[in-house]
């Protein structure tokens, strides 16, 4: 019994290094794990949420480059800031009032007013907050008076992204949020006067240190709005009023706005036509004319509806523009007269599409009176030799032709007629009687035959004459023998 008893303790503490062992693993593996090193941060994200801290309102995600060029920049890169970290020591006690025990240098920096940056989203209300974030998780809430009406001695809350020559990051501390109080110097006492206790920093939970509300690796600026979640509340159809024409389409645009007045994206619309008779619209909105008469076109969201109104007509008969006179045309284009003659020039008139209008009263006038005139009727008379341009003009067109005139050319002289032969005496048979004739010819031989062309005449008339000459030689010839 008694051996009994021995064995039980002894075979306990044979177990106590396994349970230790055992609960030292237990232990250690319920222990955080070591958090990894934050780096710089390079851009910042502003949001505003809803007072059900989980609608967007509006947000923005801005670079330090981008701030830099397009908000103020405050610090001048020189000039140091502080801030002071806990106070231990008895006097001068945790809330410092010559701010000089454990002063903590941020550096010669440069930044952006959160002020700034929260506007970027539409601002903050009195009854807001501001949740400043970093990316290792650390954050810190401040009220709307920190960063929209400061005192001096807390001065401006800016996010620096530059100190002492470098900017993020090889800023290794920032984006950093550093207080620009108005003595270089954001003490704990200046924390207390400035900050309600909800707002202020509290090492260990104990000794107030305003270096702790030095949040650097920032990354995103929160604004926690009392705004009621954004509710669609009206709806705006473009164009709101409209005429079409049978078969014209139109395209309709609708666009839906919450209850402060603010666009709200990604609305889908439901698009109905009160009349499909006189036109249907479809799911994109656009709306296709079908009969002369008027319908409502309605874009809705559940219990929200925007209208608008269209009319159709029948479409306007086809009108021909009326005739402008473009041309008038002379004719004939160009004519050759002597001194004093006339010439009858024409007229027409021609409209924009080359046709011809009909009763135009036309004023006619010459160049050169010198050389023609003209009437109104367009007869031409020649004057004098010359060259002149004969005009036709009706509501400021002209057309134009020409006119050469000559001189008159001189009468010809009139043809002479040959005088004809005296006609030959009457003979007796008996002179008519052939006798030789002594010649240089001989008698027998026939006399050479006169031709036209020997005597130089070609008419009949000559021919007759040179017959009666040779009877009279004959007869002659005769008479002399006789005698």
């Amino acid at each position: 019994m008694g051996q009994a008893t021995l064995a039980i303790p002894v075979q306990r503490m044979q177990l106590m290094p396994l349970i230790l062992c055992v609960g030292i693993v237990l232990l250690l593996s319920t222990l955080p794990l070591p958090a990894q090193a934050a780096e710089p941060t390079t851009d910042v994200r502003v949001v505003k949420y809803a007072s059900d801290e989980m609608t967007v309102l509006a947000e923005a995600t801005v670079t330090h480059q981008w701030m830099g060029a397009n908000l103020p920049v405050y610090g001048d890169g020189v000039t140091h800031y502080y801030h002071q970290g806990p106070v231990f020591d008895s006097p001068p006690g945790p809330w410092d009032e010559n701010e000089a025990a454990n002063l903590k240098d941020k550096g010669a920096v440069k930044g952006t007013n959160v002020r700034d940056l929260c506007d970027l989203v539409g601002g903050v209300s009195a009854e807001d907050e501001i949740k400043i974030r970093a990316s290792d998780g650390f954050y810190k809430w401040f009220g709307y008076e920190n960063i929209y009406d400061p005192p001096s001695r807390q001065g401006p809350m800016v996010l620096c992204w530059y100190r002492d020559g470098t900017y993020v990051p090889e800023y290794e501390a920032g984006m950093q949020i550093i207080f620009f109080a108005g003595d270089c110097i954001f003490g704990n006492r200046d924390m207390h006067e400035c900050m309600a206790p909800e707002y202020r920093y509290n090492y260990s939970g104990i000794y107030p240190s305003t270096n702790g509300l030095s949040v650097r690796y920032v990354s995103e600026i929160a604004v926690y709005s009392m705004l009621e979640p954004p509710e669609l509340r009206s709806i705006e159809v473009s164009p709101a009023d409209v005429t079409l024409d049978i078969d014209e389409t139109c395209q309709f645009g609708a666009t839906g706005y919450d209850l402060y007045g603010e666009e709200m994206p990604g609305i889908v619309f439901t698009w109905t036509s009160s009349s499909e008779t006189v036109g249907t619209i479809n799911c994109d909105g656009l709306f296709t004319a079908l009969a002369a008469g008027g319908t409502a076109i309605t874009a809705g969201n559940g219990t929200v509806a925007g209208m608008a109104d269209v009319t159709v007509k029948n479409p306007a008969p086809a009108t021909t523009p009326d005739p402008v006179l473009t041309t008038i045309v002379v004719s004939p284009a160009r004519a050759t007269l002597n001194v004093g003659e006339t010439q009858r020039f024409t007229a027409a008139a021609y409209d924009q599409d080359h046709r011809e209008i009909p009763g135009v009263d036309f004023t006619w006038t010459s160049e050169n009176e010198t050389v023609g005139t003209v009437n109104r009727a367009g007869m031409f008379a020649a004057v004098s030799a010359g060259k002149t341009a004969v005009r036709a003009g009706a509501e400021g067109v002209v057309g134009a032709a020409s006119a050469i005139v000559f001189s008159q050319a001189p009468t010809p002289a009139p043809t002479q007629t040959p005088t004809s032969a005296p006609a030959p005496a009457e003979m007796s048979p008996a002179d008519a009687t052939p006798v030789s004739v002594t010649s240089s010819q001989s008698a027998t031989a026939p006399a050479p035959r006169a031709t036209p062309e020997s005597t130089g005449f070609r008419s009949p008339e000559s021919g007759a004459i040179f017959a009666i000459i040779m009877l009279l030689a004959v007869a002659y010839a005769i008479k002399r023998r006789k005698t």
